[in-house]
Order: structure tokens, then sequence, then C-alpha cells
């Protein structure tokens, strides 16, 4: 009885990792943003335009496609062609994006 309560318990872990892990929404337009909940898993990408500092380590790009997100980085990425997963935040009634992985789109 034991052994079926630990198999179970195993494979119920295993369905949780990977739904949580594969539940990013694609993003394309900057108007979809307003219709996604807070907290919402989230993937985009373009070209880094703007990078300013927001407070300590924190820093916002801004994408040529109008996105802004907020990253806790230590790494230049203006001019770069990025791929980022990160969830929907809000902030004085606007939405953002916070950087949860960020991956160079380098050819």
């Amino acid at each position: 009885m034991r052994k079926i309560a630990f198999v179970i318990m195993i494979v119920g872990m295993f369905l949780m990792f990977v739904l949580l892990n594969s539940s990013y929404e694609e993003i394309i337009d900057i108007r979809d943003l307003d219709n996604l909940i807070t907290n919402k898993r989230v993937e985009i990408s373009g070209k880094v335009v703007e990078e300013k500092n927001s407070y300590g380590e924190n820093f916002i790009l801004v994408l040529d496609n109008g996105f802004e997100l907020i990253c806790e980085c230590s790494r230049i990425y203006r001019g770069k062609e990025i791929r980022v997963l990160g969830k929907v935040e809000s902030y004085k009634d606007k939405k953002r994006i916070r950087v949860l992985k960020i991956f160079l789109d380098e050819l």
C-alpha cells in the first residue's frame, strides 16, 4: 500500500512540474498585454532599444515592439535580439513584464 501511494505521489509531482513549466503564452502585440491577468506567464521577443536604471540592480528594458521589461540583470542588452520568459505585473495601472529568464537570439 505504501509503495502505491509513493508511486502516485511521484507521478503527481512530475505532472505538476510539467504543467507549471510549460504554460507560457506568447504575446506579439503590446495591446495583448492589457487583456492578460496579473501573474500570467508570457514569452516575448524583440530587440532592446533602451535600458533604464530603475532602482538598485533593477533595469527597465524597452523593446522595439513597445514592451517594457523589468529585469534584475547585470548584463547590457541594448541593441541585442532577446527572447524573454516572464510574468505580467501591474504597477500604477500599467502592465509590465517581470523577467524570469532571458535568452539571446544570436546568429
